[in-house]
């Protein structure tokens, strides 16, 4: 499946519950997101979703910063764990 597939695609949260309030097709998001939004209802209870991307970013002048970087260090390291 590509981002061809799609007749609308955003990467913006909010787009997409606008969207998806609109009548504007299916879409995929969290259930605790979804269930907060009375207009919104589940269609399936399952199904296959691509793997996604992660990134951990931050301004290079935090990089330095030792908290900042060892909460990168732990997300990291548990992302990573979670993933495999």
């Amino acid at each position: 499946m590509t981002a061809d597939d799609f007749h609308w695609r955003t990467d913006s949260l909010e787009t997409q519950i606008t969207l998806l309030r609109a009548g504007a097709g299916v879409g995929v998001m969290h259930i605790c997101l979804a269930e907060r939004d009375r207009e919104l209802v589940q269609v399936w209870d399952s199904v296959p979703i691509p793997p996604l991307d992660v990134w951990l970013v931050c301004h290079r002048d935090s990089w330095k910063n030792a908290r900042i970087r060892a909460l990168i260090n732990f997300l990291s390291s548990r992302l990573r764990a979670d993933l495999q």
